[in-house]
């Protein structure tokens, strides 16, 4: 091989080794986006915002590629419950308005 097949092959090995590294640099970026909307969520059925929750599960949902099912499934049970109580919360305040 001559000086510039050489160049080329090594300019080529770089190129595949920038793409790998910008792949596996964007597939972290991911699964952080995903891991912080799912702590988000979280942070939101605690406040009692469920729609806002809902909306970040949902988001998360679309960006995650199986890394993170389980905590998604995690968040949206936590949604379900905090609504439950939510719900509850409400009745009971029906109930006293009523009784007073």
């Amino acid at each position: 091989m001559d000086g510039l097949e050489e160049q080329m092959e090594r300019r080529v090995d770089e190129a595949a080794q920038y793409q790998i590294a910008a792949q596996q640099d964007a597939a972290f970026w991911d699964r952080r986006y995903v891991s912080s909307l799912i702590d988000v969520a979280h942070e939101y059925v605690e406040r009692g915002e469920m729609d806002l929750a809902q909306q970040f599960v949902e988001e998360a949902k679309r960006y995650d590629n199986g890394t993170y099912k389980r905590f998604i499934e995690a968040a949206e049970l936590h949604l379900e419950i905090g609504r439950a109580f939510a719900e509850y919360d409400r009745e009971q305040a029906q109930k006293q308005e009523y009784a007073a």
